[in-house]
């Protein structure tokens, strides 16, 4: 299947997988609860939407979704505010820590950029207020020429405290530009625009790039320059957000030729609301590709719905047969799964010096307010969620009768 054939799920000849099965996990680490990072979550303040109706357009639609997910009659997203943030990540999950992204929005907040749903300052905020729990994510922009785009970095690092980047899309749309000039792309191999931001990374240690991309309509729309900013900047580790979209090959392929790569399970989870075959069938070459070592986990909360529903579905999920044998892969382990859910990232925080020691961290999370009421509610919650996978939920038991008639065994074990 090639990148952007998306109905061209099912091939005749097997593809050759370069999967190879990742190093053995200490002993000690399964007698523990799993380490769980998600990758993408955001805090935000829709204030705005009263006067601003692509913003209200983009709460609503978000809110129709998630209100369907948790069968509920209405859903209000217009304020995350950081106690509901903790409460639903920490209390009401298993969750361990996150990264807090600043989120791209409507309007104009300069005249190259778009004003942000969730500004820097907030998520500063929430990371500020947790520091064992949350880490911030800033805004790099590249569009941002210049020393201006330079000095909004250095703010961010030095008044803020932050060492994360999330990138919402590669490109910018200014509204009141000249008519072809609306849209902006920059691409990551752009030795003129992008290597001095790069360079400042480095020089600030700041070094974590979460990319949403691709770029769109501008024929270069591939992982392509990732692969080669990545090799230039060993410093940094670039995360591909989403799988990479709908080219995930060529994320895949720039996650796997760099040590500094990696790729993001944080899909949603509602592609397999529709497509259910596809997203199984991306996830598994995908997988051939990189193996697990290279992929790490996320959801994109708070517009998919229950954490833990997620958490309890991506537990579940194994490759069905059919997907097996065409991309020569293994049933998924509970090894491949903790690395996936968060000893990757462990590692990466580990390496940038955020954390010291994954077991030291974890007595300070395992021993919080919030894990001490997480121990109280949460298998209750869990024994829930379960139920709303498998027995409940009207739409996934006609997809996992949809799903058991294409590969004859559903997958979620």
């Amino acid at each position: 299947m090639e990148d952007g054939d998306l109905f061209g799920l099912i091939q005749a000849k097997v593809w050759r997988s370069k999967f190879s099965p990742s190093p053995e996990l200490p002993e000690e680490e399964y007698q523990r609860k799993p380490f769980i990072f998600d990758i993408e979550t955001h805090v935000w303040d829709g204030r705005h939407r009263s006067r601003v109706p692509l913003l209200d357009d983009f709460l609503k639609g978000v809110e129709l979704r998630v209100a369907w997910y948790r069968m509920e009659k209405e859903c209000d997203l217009t304020h995350i505010t950081l106690d509901r943030y903790m409460r639903e990540l920490y209390v009401e999950s298993e969750c361990d820590m996150a990264f807090v992204c600043s989120l791209q929005s409507f309007g104009v907040r300069k005249p190259e950029i778009e004003r942000y749903i969730a500004e820097p300052e907030d998520v500063a905020a929430a990371q500020k207020a947790y520091p064992h729990r949350n880490i911030a994510a800033g805004l790099i922009a590249p569009v941002i020429a210049g020393d201006e785009g330079i000095e909004y970095i250095e703010y961010q690092v030095r008044r803020l405290g932050i060492r994360v980047w999330s990138e919402t899309y590669n490109y910018v749309r200014r509204p009141n530009a000249p008519r072809g000039q609306r849209v902006v792309n920059w691409r990551y191999d752009d030795e003129k625009r992008v290597y001095p931001i790069l360079e400042k990374l480095v020089e600030l240690n700041a070094p974590i790039l979460c990319l949403s991309g691709p770029r769109p309509g501008d024929g270069r729309c591939d992982w392509s320059d990732v692969d080669i900013a990545a090799k230039n900047f060993p410093e940094l580790t670039f995360i591909i957000y989403h799988f990479g979209g709908i080219y995930y090959k060529s994320a895949a392929h720039a996650a796997a030729s760099n040590k500094n790569v990696f790729i993001g399970w944080n899909v949603k989870h509602d592609p397999l609301r529709s497509v259910p075959e596809r997203y199984i069938e991306r996830f598994g070459e995908i997988f051939a590709i990189t193996g697990p070592e290279k992929i790490v986990w996320g959801t994109d909360w708070p517009a998919t719905g229950y954490m833990q529903f997620q958490i309890e579905m991506c537990k579940a999920f194994q490759f069905p047969k059919e997907i097996r044998l065409k991309y020569a892969l293994p049933e998924l382990t509970e090894k491949d799964k903790r690395r996936m859910f968060g000893l990757n990232m462990a590692e990466i925080l580990k390496k940038h010096g955020f954390i010291e020691s994954l077991e030291e961290h974890l007595k300070k999370i395992r021993e919080d307010e919030f894990s001490r009421e997480a121990a109280r509610i949460l298998p209750t919650l869990k024994a829930k969620y379960k139920k709303l996978l498998m027995d409940l939920h009207p739409w996934w038991r006609d997809q996992e009768h949809w799903l058991i008639w294409k590969y004859e065994e559903s997958p979620f074990q």
